[in-house]
């Protein structure tokens, strides 16, 4: 999967992001390594593609507080295949965790304008 560093150096990826129904837009998702969920999206996106509430948790933020979160059932296509996946509500542009890109190897050229590189990484030697 490629990306591009926008001008507030933030890695952006483009991916299909919808409802378990089917529902679904394009969405551009910030990579955010310091989030280790999913997705994470904001209330009107979540209104759009009509994703199902599936209950609520507690997140650590940055300044190690933690806050409740809401959480949606949510359909997007990695790698070329659909996944569901849990989305957090939280407001601000859309995110790409960490659980998400679990498995790949991760490269950006941290430039405006730079490259994003999501790959899968290799199967395991036994």
């Amino acid at each position: 999967m490629l990306g591009r560093v926008n001008d507030r150096l933030e890695a952006v990826i483009a991916a299909e992001v919808g409802s378990p129904s089917g529902a679904s837009q394009p969405v551009d998702l910030i990579v955010d390594t310091g989030f280790n969920g999913h997705l994470a999206l904001p209330r009107n996106l979540i209104a759009v593609l009509g994703l199902p509430f599936v209950g609520a948790a507690d997140a650590t933020v940055a300044d190690g507080r933690q806050i409740p979160v809401d959480l949606f059932a949510c359909a997007i296509t990695w790698d070329g295949r659909p996944r569901e996946v849990i989305a957090v509500h939280a407001e601000g542009g859309a995110l790409a965790g960490m659980s998400l890109i679990e498995g790949h190897r991760l490269s950006i050229e941290v430039s405006s304008g730079g490259s994003v590189l999501i790959d899968p990484l290799p199967p395991a030697l036994p």
